[in-house]
C-alpha cells in the first residue's frame, strides 16, 4: 500500500491525503497514517503570497 501511495505522490506531489484515498478507494484516516509514516507531504503555496514587501516601497518619509 506505500508504494502504490509512493508513486501517486511522485506523479502528483501537490495532491493531499483525500485525493489519494479517493484514488486508491481507500480510507483516508489509513492513507494518513501512511503518509505521516513515510514522512510525505503535500507541495502547496503558503499563506499571504500577494502581500507587498514594505521595504520595497517607492516613496519614504524623510
Amino acid at each position: 500500500m506505500k508504494h502504490r501511495i509512493d508513486e501517486i505522490y511522485t506523479k502528483f506531489p501537490f495532491w493531499g491525503s483525500r485525493r489519494i484515498a479517493k484514488r486508491l478507494n481507500m480510507n483516508r484516516n489509513r492513507v494518513q497514517r501512511h503518509i505521516r509514516e513515510m514522512g510525505i507531504q503535500a507541495i502547496y503555496s503558503g499563506p499571504n503570497l500577494n502581500k507587498r514587501n514594505l521595504e520595497h516601497r517607492s516613496w519614504q518619509k524623510i
